[in-house]
């Protein structure tokens, strides 16, 4: 077999649990495949002048291998992908996993691979339970978001969601919130605990409250005209570590939850967590977000996530 050349692209630190899951894929893929196998991480393509999103166009073009991003990137162009976003909803893990794996992953793939068809999804990553954390107070309850200028990400669907809990929502790319997190022009966001304390939230935001409103989902992407071009062998290597991979990145990010709690200093921030009498709240002032949702996305879909 001929020499291959892999190329891998993400836009976290090379500790992140993304980065880790993306090397594990070339592991395996130096383990399946004879001959000589150059496999090439880019962890952070901001580095390069990038912008998170050109993972997506990197990877169509096929400059990229292989790359993960947020699912939630495609919602306002396929506004079913928000599905994944229903609020309250994905609360056990190992459940949403048996969806994204049965037929609600498979309704979200070839949605998103029909409007992008030189992408195919190999598998979907858990990009961790949403929590909001902030610089100005301790959110115990709804009431307490009102006012907070919040950064979101690039979903309408989630800034009615936001809206909805009183927050004022501001639609900003991650690495720019980051870099004008100290201007204080924005004083909160929500993120998984892994975003938080990588990229130093926690530093400039002492409250974070344990909402866990949302399970991010996170595509491992690959170049259909790259895949499709492999002999059968390739193929199946590439499908036999791609799905290792993806168990390696669920098992670090149920991991890594646990772990980061005890790495927060309590005399830098607070964690709040909420009684279910408090949490019950929130889910409360969101349903009907999720009653609207079924308007534009029906009653089949937003029921198969729910089931």
């Amino acid at each position: 077999m001929s020499d291959l050349s892999f190329r891998f692209g993400g836009y976290q630190t090379p500790i992140s649990i993304h980065t880790r899951a993306g090397a594990a894929l070339g592991d395996g893929l130096k383990e399946r495949l004879s001959g000589n196998v150059d496999y090439v991480l880019d962890n952070d393509i901001t580095v390069f002048g990038h912008k998170t999103g050109d993972l997506i166009t990197l990877t169509e073009s096929g400059e990229l291998t292989f790359c993960y991003m947020s699912t939630n990137y495609f919602s306002s162009e396929l506004p079913m992908v928000s599905v994944l976003d229903l609020p309250f909803v994905f609360n056990d893990r190992e459940k949403a996993y048996a969806k994204l794996d049965g037929e609600l992953g498979d309704r979200i793939k070839m949605a998103i691979e029909a409007a992008h068809p030189n992408l195919k999804i190999l598998h979907f990553w858990d990009n961790g339970y949403r929590h909001f954390s902030n610089r100005v107070r301790a959110i115990r309850e709804p009431k307490d978001c009102e006012g907070i200028r919040t950064r979101t990400l690039p979903s309408e669907f989630q800034g009615r969601i936001y809206r909805r809990l009183g927050f004022e929502p501001v639609i900003m790319n991650i690495k720019q919130f980051v870099a004008e997190m100290e201007s204080g022009d924005i004083d909160g966001q929500d993120n998984p605990l892994t975003n938080i304390y990588q990229f130093d939230i926690h530093k400039h935001h002492r409250y974070i409250t344990l909402t866990g409103h949302i399970l991010g989902v996170c595509g491992l992407y690959v170049n259909r005209g790259l895949y499709e071009g492999w002999p059968d062998e390739v193929r199946q290597a590439v499908d036999d570590a791609a799905l290792e991979a993806t168990r390696t990145q669920r098992a670090l990010a149920i991991e890594e939850d646990v772990e980061l709690l005890k790495k927060f200093d309590p005399a830098e921030n607070d964690i709040i967590q909420l009684s279910d009498e408090k949490r019950q709240a929130f889910v409360d002032a969101v349903t009907p977000i999720i009653d609207e949702q079924r308007k534009i996305i029906g009653d089949e879909l937003v029921d198969l996530a729910m089931s």
